[in-house]
This record gives structure tokens, C-alpha cells and sequence, in this order.
């Protein structure tokens, strides 16, 4: 049972450090997500802002922020999918863990299973009269 375990636990711990890695890189997506989200609100906020309180409603300014907006939406688009995917590989580590871990129960049931009691008949013996011999006596009186 232990050269299983040791057999399995080696991949078992590199699957979890990778999964922790994953649910890092998840966290680490979806907090550039919101960032880019945030920022190209914000673009977008002061694109319009410098549109109806500037002097001009269509100047080159006002289309560069415009632009500078579009592209903020297109790179938090782009963060959304990331995030997507950092997913989707944390629950395929996950299923990949489960896949090991059913494996290892698979083996040890095999293993468990392959240990039957052993058949134990009785045998009787009888002693010889020579194999016998008296170490101590003693006679107690009361």
C-alpha cells in the first residue's frame, strides 16, 4: 500500500501546485479584467465629456480620445477572454486531479482486494515422547 501511495503522491502534488498556480492566474485575469473594464469606462466617460463641454464637438482630440476609448474596450474584451480561459484550464487541472485520485482508489480497491484471507485449516500434531522435556518442577503445599 505504501509503494502505491508513493507511487501516486508525487502526482498528486504536482497537479495541486499547478492548480494553485491556475487559481493565481484566475485571480490575477480578472483583476486586470476590471482594470481594463475601469479604465475603458473611463476613456469612454472623458471622450464624452470632452465632446459636449469642449469647444468643438468633433475635433482631432475628441477623436483620438475616441479612438483611445475603442481600443480600451477591444484590450478589456480581450481580458474577459483570458479570464475565460484561465478558468477553463483550473477545471481541467481539477478534472485531471480527479481523474488521479479515482485512479489511485481504482488501484488500491485491486490491491485491498487481491489480499483475500488466507485459507487456514487445522492441523492436528501429536507430541513425540522424546520431544518433551521438564524444565522446572516443583510440588506446592497448603
Amino acid at each position: 500500500m505504501d509503494a502505491l501511495r508513493n507511487k501516486f503522491s508525487p502526482k498528486l502534488a504536482a497537479i495541486q501546485a499547478r492548480i494553485a498556480r491556475a487559481k493565481v492566474s484566475v485571480q490575477r485575469q480578472q483583476d486586470q479584467a476590471r482594470n481594463a473594464t475601469m479604465q475603458s469606462a473611463i476613456s469612454v466617460g472623458s471622450a464624452i465629456l470632452g465632446a459636449f463641454l469642449g469647444r468643438k464637438m468633433l475635433s482631432t482630440s475628441t477623436l483620438n480620445r475616441a479612438g483611445t476609448a475603442a481600443r480600451g474596450a477591444s484590450r478589456a474584451m480581450r481580458e474577459g477572454a483570458d479570464v475565460t480561459q484561465a478558468k477553463e484550464s483550473v477545471a481541467s487541472l481539477e478534472s485531471e486531479q480527479a481523474r488521479l485520485e479515482e485512479a489511485f482508489a481504482s488501484e488500491s480497491a485491486a490491491l485491498i482486494g487481491s489480499l483475500a484471507e488466507p485459507d487456514i485449516k487445522t492441523l492436528a500434531v501429536k507430541p513425540k515422547r522424546g520431544g518433551v522435556t521438564v524444565e522446572i518442577f516443583g510440588l506446592g503445599w497448603v
